[in-house]
């Protein structure tokens, strides 16, 4: 803008050179001036960019939930959890499988170390009991749910039956040595898949596009997102590792700083 506040370019002008800008690019020119902060926020714009930078096909209408381009954008790239957050070490041998209560604050993980673990779901996990099944003459823990009452419950693989004592007379069933299962798991918006390529994967369920490629170092077996929270999932790999991912937009206010209470400022300031 000129001295008087006038635009020195008119606005389609900027529109058409913020058409060439990426995402990134884009919000940063917002910034400098008011006219441009109007352009880089119009809905046209962020329909283009949208289309072009998740490569979703035209034809596809937005979320009937979505309330605006911009917003939509922004969900998909701050909500999805793709932030590795914490890698939990405990087991010995490939895991298996994981399983959240329903409250969401304990989760449940099977390995080939034949123990069956149960996890405090805090901001930071922690293990709160570890179960050796070998005296049971278990060959490894395969599977694990947990019911209403929070309890563990095992099912035996050969019969499909539910253990009525828990944790007491399950034995984990694989004709093949080299059998691999598929593990998904879904959320509100968002679907998890595990794969032999050593990845875990986050899909959008509206949009049908791969939003997240979540690295292990071997086979992921299993995946699961939180019940509570979608922005929390968890993937278990044959690294013998159990991963647990954030969304960024998570990441960020678990990172901020909190602020000091008035009355510890107050007191800081007097003399």
């Amino acid at each position: 803008m000129d001295e008087g506040g006038t635009p020195l370019l008119p606005d389609s002008l900027v529109y058409q050179i913020f058409l060439s800008l990426g995402p990134a690019d884009l919000l940063a020119a917002g910034l400098a001036c008011r006219q441009w902060q109007a352009v880089s926020r119009d809905e046209f714009l962020w329909r283009e960019q949208f289309y072009r930078y998740y490569q979703v096909a035209r034809d596809v209408p937005r979320h009937p939930a979505a309330t605006s381009w911009y917003e939509e954008f922004r969900r998909l790239y701050d909500s999805v959890p793709c932030v590795e957050v914490q890698t939990l070490r405990a087991h010995t041998d490939q895991v298996l499988h994981l399983s959240f209560s329903h409250s969401g604050c304990q989760f449940a993980s099977c390995s080939k170390d034949c123990t069956v673990k149960i996890w405090n779901n805090d901001l930071t996990i922690s293990l709160l009991h570890s179960a050796d099944m070998r005296p049971y003459n278990w060959s490894y823990s395969q599977f694990s749910q947990f019911n209403q009452e929070i309890d563990l419950l095992v099912f035996d693989l050969k019969t499909m039956r539910a253990v009525k004592r828990a944790l007491r007379a399950h034995r984990a069933y694989t004709p093949n040595d080299e059998c691999f299962f598929l593990f998904l798991d879904v959320s509100r918006d968002f679907v998890a898949s595990g794969a032999e390529d050593r990845h875990g994967y986050v899909w959008d369920r509206h949009y049908n596009i791969c939003l997240a490629k979540l690295r292990h170092q071997d086979v992921v077996n299993s995946v699961v997102f939180s019940p509570q929270e979608q922005e929390l999932l968890l993937t278990a790999s044959d690294d013998a590792t159990i991963k647990a991912w954030r969304s960024p937009r998570t990441v960020r206010a678990l990172q901020a700083p909190r602020p000091r209470p008035f009355f510890s400022w107050f007191g800081s300031q007097r003399r």
